[in-house]
């Protein structure tokens, strides 16, 4: 998480999208990473940015319960 926090503190879009529609909060969540998800959240990651599929995090997070439950509250 350190490298990501670095990447921030420079000024990096922490929405930037890849070819595929895809921001860091999706691979946070795709990973099962509730602590990236929580950091993400935190630095203005958003959750309801659609990917080239159509996909949310929040979408993406109902087959984890944990990041699930934290996109709720």
């Amino acid at each position: 998480m350190g490298n990501v926090e670095t990447l921030l503190s420079k000024g990096a879009d922490i929405n930037q999208c890849d070819a595929e529609g895809n921001t860091a909060m999706h691979f946070a969540v795709m990973t099962k990473s509730i602590e990236m998800v929580m950091l993400l959240d935190s630095k203005g990651g958003q959750a309801d940015i659609a990917n080239g599929e159509g996909e949310t995090p929040i979408m993406m997070s109902m087959g984890d319960q944990h990041i699930a439950l934290f996109f709720k509250s």
